[in-house]
């Protein structure tokens, strides 16, 4: 093990393999929800028995650091480990002695390293890579908009930021967002309106990157319970155009969930003020509100508070607090790949029973629906 002298890699294994934590992935992965480890919390091996399962852990960890502190993770990991037992148990001052080794042995081993200028495999600090160039071990979030202001609005979260082509001619980019001492990779892709090309856009986009998270960031016009500004996040969407044309239209259910932990982390920070700090200098007053309800998505445009439509929607999915034109597409695609969670978040830039000037308020709505989503993603 690149690092580790043999005889402490023994000694190791041999505390680890006592570890309860190692009794199943389940159990080992309530460790890497403790702040320092949660960079690889989306990463972490799975193994079939206890044996690989230490020994996946320590080959994947010992060449990991944190990119804020730059502290090894298999230190962190094993320091951590010992926190949790008991003072009084012999395996916690074996794990702290452990910590103690590993850490003269790791920077033993990166000074000889970069004294020597050595090229050969040693230990890799920040990402693995692929021959491709793609990045291992962050998380990963795809990001998709309808049109350019939300494109822009989301692009200005991002860093290091660079052109992805798909094979099928997609073109994304790709950057990273860090925050809280993680970094997230971040392709972001502008697809045009619709539901039909929201779906096959974000199934494209779920196969090509393998997401951990997938989202909708945009506008929406608001329909009620909801000002200029105010973010919505949905915890469902209506697809309101099914249904049967008889007499008179026949609406039939048609409704995409979120991803129930998303709308649950949505629902905490909606409590909090911290997303405001993501839009300094620019925080309106009053401040905007976030609400987590349903919302409506269908091919038409909602323009007058006199429309059939809005009567309809009304009528038939009287919770929906806001209506847009893609969010039952990119739910119908993570609803069959349901590895990737999944949100919708808008900002509303008119309201249907005003006449307000919508172009004005498109870049404050999108640029509100950004810096909420972002503060979602600093907090998973």
């Amino acid at each position: 093990m690149a690092g580790i002298p043999p005889q402490l890699l023994n000694r190791l294994r041999q505390v680890l393999l006592e570890c309860e934590q190692f009794e199943s992935d389940r159990k080992l992965r309530t460790i890497f929800t403790y702040e320092p480890l949660r960079p690889w919390r989306f990463s972490l091996p799975q193994a079939d028995s206890l044996t690989s399962r230490v020994d996946n852990l320590i080959g994947f960890l010992v060449d990991k650091h944190r990119s804020d502190t730059k502290e090894n993770a298999l230190i962190l990991f094993v320091q951590l480990l010992s926190d949790q037992i008991d003072a009084e148990d012999e395996r916690h001052q074996q794990l702290a002695n452990l910590a103690s080794e590993l850490e003269s042995a790791i920077l033993s081993r990166t000074t000889t390293k970069n004294s020597t200028q050595n090229v050969n495999p040693g230990i890799n600090i920040a990402v693995d890579s692929t021959a491709d160039g793609k990045e291992q071990n962050f998380p990963c979030a795809v990001i998709l908009t309808a049109i350019p202001v939300e494109y822009k609005a989301v692009r200005a979260h991002l860093t290091e930021l660079r052109e992805e082509l798909h094979p099928q001619g997609t073109v994304y980019e790709r950057g990273k967002f860090t925050a809280n001492g993680m970094i997230w990779n971040v392709a972001i892709v502008e697809i045009g309106t619709g539901n039909t090309g929201a779906a096959m856009e974000a199934e494209r986009a779920i196969n090509h990157f393998q997401p951990n998270v997938i989202l909708f960031i945009g506008v929406a016009s608001g329909i009620k319970d909801v000002s200029l500004g105010d973010v919505v996040v949905a915890t469902k969407v209506y697809g309101y155009e099914s249904g049967q044309a008889r007499i008179a239209f026949e609406p039939r259910p048609d409704v995409g969930l979120s991803t129930y932990k998303l709308i649950q982390r949505a629902r905490a920070e909606a409590k909090k003020e911290d997303w405001l700090l993501r839009l300094k200098p620019n925080i309106l007053s009053p401040t905007p509100n976030v609400l987590v309800a349903p919302i409506a998505a269908g091919e038409k445009v909602v323009t007058s508070k006199r429309s059939s439509l809005l009567r309809f929607l009304q009528t038939n999915y009287g919770d929906a607090i806001a209506v847009e034109m893609e969010g039952r597409g990119l739910l119908q695609a993570s609803h069959a790949n349901q590895q990737v969670s999944a949100l919708i978040i808008r900002g509303i830039s008119d309201l249907i029973n005003s006449k307000t000037d919508k172009t004005n308020w498109q870049e404050i709505a999108a640029r509100h629906a950004s810096a909420f989503a972002f503060e979602i993603l600093a907090k998973l």
